[in-house]
């Protein structure tokens, strides 16, 4: 019972002591023509949640493969702390995160294969293995980072990513470290509280929170679909973060487009849209919250009664009908 009682006191006397010393630190977020929220905001809630995270892990976590993840996950907090700080380089922060990926991969969190098709025998990925699961986990990182411009929208995606992880393997009886889960959850649903529903005592994410729950998300996908434990079927990964991969393909393919750079920021994203076209925070949190639960229902749905080739076709047919009416909704701006 420990851990239920002690953990959320400590999340708010520690957020509580660096809110106080954010801008003693440098931790602050000030607007400008990208982020256009009132006034200097903590950029606390990244390290927070981190921190508390990683120390109550090293007492109450007893898997040596979770507490890797999120020592993992700590190294790329450090490199978004330094980020929000200092403002470095895309390309910087880019080359630090291939590191630590690297580090993950040779520890043998890797996607060796794709299998449990009804139709198809399981493909061996090889080599192909490393550069697929180079390419989610550096993808899914920043995708987050890249849709955290709207209050407790990148947060929520984290929370209802982790709850269909919960959810997919409850459905294919495995077992649940639910401590692992509870650190994580217990801490995002205390920031929404505090980054959407508080205004005296506000807080932001940072790049610091955004790549390392991306982060951490990517490597327990990866973990629990691997034949070694198998939480649940592999296709279903794509179902637990069908929002902001959509969001980051849609983005890149109108960069790409445009002739533009698919890597700097801009305001194209989904929420931006949203915004653009007069939404409040409030109504784009809740839009975008069932957004995801529908995607993770259909994704759902059609796996149990159709099967996993079939899903994955709905994934790709639901992307397409996604890029057009985001498409006719930019059009109206």
């Amino acid at each position: 019972m420990t851990i239920f009682i002690f953990y959320p006191i400590f999340i708010l006397v520690f957020g509580a002591v660096l809110y106080s010393l954010s801008n003693r630190i440098g931790l602050i977020d000030k607007p400008d023509f990208r982020k256009q929220h009132k006034g200097n905001i903590p950029l606390i809630g990244g390290i927070t949640g981190g921190v508390s995270i990683y120390l109550f892990a090293l007492f109450f976590i007893d898997d040596p493969n979770l507490n890797f993840i999120i020592y993992c996950s700590m190294l790329i907090l450090v490199i978004g702390v330094i980020d929000d700080i200092f403002d470095i380089h895309f390309s910087y922060r880019l080359f630090f995160q291939s590191i630590i990926i690297l580090i993950a991969i040779d520890y043998g969190i890797i996607v060796e294969e794709l299998s449990n098709f009804n139709y198809f025998q399981n493909i061996q990925l090889g080599f192909f293995g490393i550069v697929l699961t180079f390419i989610c986990i550096a993808g899914l990182t920043n995708s987050l980072n890249f849709i955290d411009g709207s209050d407790g929208v990148c947060a929520s995606t984290v929370s209802i990513s982790f709850l269909n992880i919960i959810l997919f393997s409850l459905i294919s009886n495995s077992e649940i470290n639910w401590k692992f889960f509870y650190l994580i959850l217990v801490y995002l649903f205390i920031f929404i509280i505090f980054n959407t529903f508080t205004s005296k005592y506000k807080i932001f994410l940072g790049d610091s929170g955004s790549t390392f729950f991306g982060f951490i998300l990517s490597l327990c996908l990866i973990y629990f679909t691997s034949s070694n434990v198998e939480y649940f079927n592999p296709i279903l990964v794509i179902w637990c973060v069908t929002l902001p991969v959509y969001d980051l393909l849609s983005v890149i393919l109108k960069r790409i487009i445009n002739k533009q750079n698919p890597f700097l920021p801009d305001r194209n994203h989904i929420h931006h849209t949203l915004i653009k076209n007069n939404y409040s925070k409030i109504q784009i949190l809740f839009f975008l919250i069932l957004l995801q639960v529908f995607f993770s229902i259909v994704g759902l749905i059609t796996y149990i009664f159709i099967g996993p080739e079939f899903t994955f076709f709905n994934f790709v047919l639901l992307f397409l009908v996604y890029i057009i009416f985001k498409y006719r909704a930019d059009e109206k701006i």
